[in-house]
């Protein structure tokens, strides 16, 4: 019997489960993806000082690019905004999350892809393993701890009553294009605020005549490819482009549990809501909370007390809490494109410590 079963294979689940191996626990990482990395699901960029202060070190083979400068472009107006303390790097996700994989593996934990967890097993109201279904086989495997890693509003959390939810909740309607065309030098992040603010366009240098185009809207209604065709053929006024692929086109939708587990489960990574609002970051909080589970997951079972996931919420909330209290999206409600306009003119280039998200950058101008 395994000590701790971690359902997800992206940043969270990889760190939870190597996290769990270092600490003794017999760890099995399950994922029903066909491969570790496919299909890509986030935008591809971390800091590298995030990354190190986690122990993971820049790799060649998954870093593209690096930056110290974003500039923030609406209309005709540009202001540019240095990173004095933060280098931001374009990765190709997929074989960085095979990288984290591998180290998960190596520390220790068991790893099976094409696995889907159909639903927990249930014990006296206790969470004790997870209904597991490879091809047309399904088994029972019993654990004494499951880590849920498997993003928002899994239909699997559903099974669990206790869980509460705190509503329905779209936080954005995302697109991100892998394109080649002629963009000239691209040095920076380019962020474009669309005319009615509620939604962004950011431009990710991949490397020669290669960049990640990127549609984030509030406005989950909106036609995303159409809206993408128009921004690449009007705005940025390419002449010439082709499409690699659409690497990522999704709601991010669901109910985020105001509980963070029950006895037997913990939540991390998306599910805990850890990610809203966060693009550099995003990998990093991940990572973070995962490693932050196992912790609570060994302290759990030596104690085999659920309060001791007491010490974990608070971790999360720490950073979660900071995303909700800025109120972040009613300051975009009440600012209008003409109000953005003058304080981008009036702002030149501004010199930033950015220790959060790329939309600390636009709060600036909020």
């Amino acid at each position: 019997m395994y000590d701790v079963i971690v359902i997800g294979s992206g940043p969270a689940g990889c760190a939870a489960s190597k996290k769990c191996a270092e600490l003794g626990l017999r760890t099995l990482m399950v994922d029903r993806r066909l491969e570790i990395g496919a299909p890509l699901r986030d935008f591809e960029i971390v800091s590298r000082d995030g990354l190190q202060s986690l122990g993971i070190d820049i790799e060649k083979h998954w870093l593209d690019l690096s930056f110290r400068k974003i500039q923030i472009i609406f209309g005709n107006v540009r202001s540019t905004v240095i990173l004095d303390d933060m280098e931001i790097c374009s990765i190709e996700a997929d074989k960085f999350e095979k990288h984290i994989a591998a180290l998960s593996s190596r520390a220790g934990a068991d790893i099976m892809i094409k696995t889907e967890a159909v639903s927990f097993v249930m014990e006296r109201g206790t969470v004790s393993g997870v209904r597991l279904r490879s091809g047309n086989a399904e088994n029972e495997e019993k654990c004494r701890i499951v880590i849920f890693a498997g993003g928002v509003d899994s239909p699997i959390l559903h099974g669990i009553p206790e869980l509460v939810y705190s509503g329905d909740r779209v936080v954005a309607r995302t697109l991100q294009r892998r394109v080649v065309a002629d963009f000239g030098k691209l040095d920076s992040i380019d962020l474009y605020p669309g005319d009615n603010l509620r939604h962004i366009f950011a431009v990710i240098p991949k490397g020669d005549n290669l960049a990640n185009v990127v549609l984030v809207s509030r406005d989950a209604s909106i036609d995303a490819v159409r809206y993408m065709n128009d921004f690449m053929d009007n705005v940025l006024k390419l002449k010439k482009w082709g499409s690699l692929q659409d690497v990522s086109s999704e709601v991010h939708s669901g109910k985020i549990p105001l509980k963070l587990g029950v006895p037997g489960l913990i939540l991390t990574g998306e599910s805990t809501g850890i990610n809203h609002d966060n693009w550099v970051m995003g990998i990093e909080n991940a990572y973070s909370s995962g490693v932050w589970a196992a912790e609570a997951a060994k302290k759990m079972i030596e104690n085999g007390e659920f309060e001791e996931l007491s010490e974990y919420r608070k971790k999360i909330m720490e950073v979660t809490g900071h995303i909700e209290n800025r109120n972040f999206r009613e300051k975009l409600d009440n600012l209008d494109a003409d109000a953005l306009r003058s304080r981008l003119t009036a702002s030149g280039t501004l010199h930033f410590q950015m220790h959060g998200s790329l939309l600390d950058i636009l709060e600036k101008f909020l």
